[in-house]
C-alpha cells in the first residue's frame, strides 16, 4: 500500500536554519512521503536559497515579491504589541500566495494533505502527528502555544481544501477594518470558525529556534494596547478551555506552557 503524501509548504522568511529541524521532521512523519515547496521573499541572500535548495531538496522554489501592507498596518486600531502588526500582513500573504502557486502546479501524485511549516520550527523526537482520518474541512494543529486565539506556525489540512486558504488574506483584509484586537492567533481562530472547519487538536511539542535580542538602553516602552471587552471575554473563555483540555499538562506537569516555547541559539 502507498504511503500518503504531504506537501509541506514554507513561506515568507526563511529563517535559522538547521538541518536537525528537516531531518527530526522527516522522522515524525516517517509512515508519509513528504515533499517540500517553498515560496519566499525574492530579496533573500543568494546564500540562504542555495542552503535551503540544498538542504530541503524542494520540488519547487518560487520568489515572490512584497506588498507594503504600512497603511492597512497604521489603520489597526487594537494592535496586539506583542508582535509586529505589518508582520501579519507579510505571514498571512506569502502563505495565501503560497496556497495559490501550489494550486497552479502540474503534480505526477497529488498531494493528499498541505502542511504549514516554518523553517525555525524544531520538533520533538518520536512523536506521532496524524493520529486518525483527516477528514475534509478538517484541520490538525499543535494543542499548545495558542497565545490569544490558535496555533497558527504548524497545521495540517487536506489537499482538496486549499481554496479556503487561498482566501486568509482577504479575510485578513477585511478583518483589519473591523475594530477589533489585531492579535494573529485571535485572527487565525476566527477564520477557522468562519470558514467553519473542525479542529483537531494534536499532542504535539515543538520550539521556536530565536536569537538573543541584545539590550537596548534606547529602546521605547512597549505601548499597551486597548483590548475590546467583546475580545476580552473570547479570549479568556478560549485560554480556559485550552486549560481544561490539558488539565495535567497544565496544571500538574506544567508543561505545556507559552514561555517554553523558544530556544535561543547563537
Amino acid at each position: 500500500m502507498s504511503k500518503k503524501r504531504i506537501l509541506v509548504l514554507i513561506s515568507g522568511q526563511l529563517r535559522y536554519f538547521s538541518i536537525e529541524n528537516y531531518e527530526t521532521l522527516l522522522k515524525n512523519f516517517r509512515d508519509y512521503e513528504l515533499d517540500f515547496i517553498i515560496v519566499c521573499w525574492d530579496n533573500h541572500d543568494e546564500e540562504i536559497i542555495k542552503l535551503f535548495k540544498k538542504n530541503y531538496n524542494p520540488i519547487n522554489l518560487i520568489e515572490i515579491k512584497t506588498r507594503n501592507f504600512s497603511l492597512e498596518s497604521n489603520n489597526v486600531k487594537y494592535p496586539d504589541t506583542e508582535v509586529n502588526t505589518e508582520n501579519t500582513f507579510h505571514m498571512w500573504y506569502s502563505f495565501s500566495e503560497g496556497c495559490k502557486k501550489i494550486k497552479n502546479l502540474s503534480f505526477r501524485e497529488k498531494p493528499d494533505y498541505i502542511l504549514r511549516y516554518r523553517s525555525d520550527i524544531l520538533p520533538d523526537f518520536n512523536q506521532t502527528f496524524i493520529n486518525k482520518e483527516l477528514k475534509q474541512k478538517q484541520i490538525f494543529i499543535p494543542d499548545r502555544y495558542h497565545w490569544n486565539g490558535i496555533n497558527d506556525q504548524f497545521f495540517l489540512f487536506n489537499y482538496s481544501d486549499i481554496d479556503y486558504f487561498t482566501k486568509v488574506i482577504d479575510y485578513l483584509e477585511d478583518y483589519q477594518k473591523k475594530n477589533l484586537f489585531f492579535s494573529p492567533e485571535l485572527i487565525f481562530l476566527r477564520f477557522l470558525k468562519k470558514i467553519k472547519f473542525k479542529i483537531n487538536y494534536i499532542d504535539y511539542n515543538y520550539r521556536i529556534m530565536r536569537k538573543l535580542k541584545k539590550n537596548n538602553k534606547n529602546s521605547k516602552k512597549i505601548k499597551i494596547t486597548k483590548i475590546p471587552l467583546s475580545d476580552k471575554i473570547f479570549i479568556k473563555l478560549n485560554k480556559l478551555k485550552f486549560k481544561l483540555r490539558n488539565f495535567n499538562n497544565f496544571f500538574i506537569n506544567k508543561n505545556k506552557r507559552n514561555n517554553q516555547q523558544d530556544i535561543i541559539i547563537e
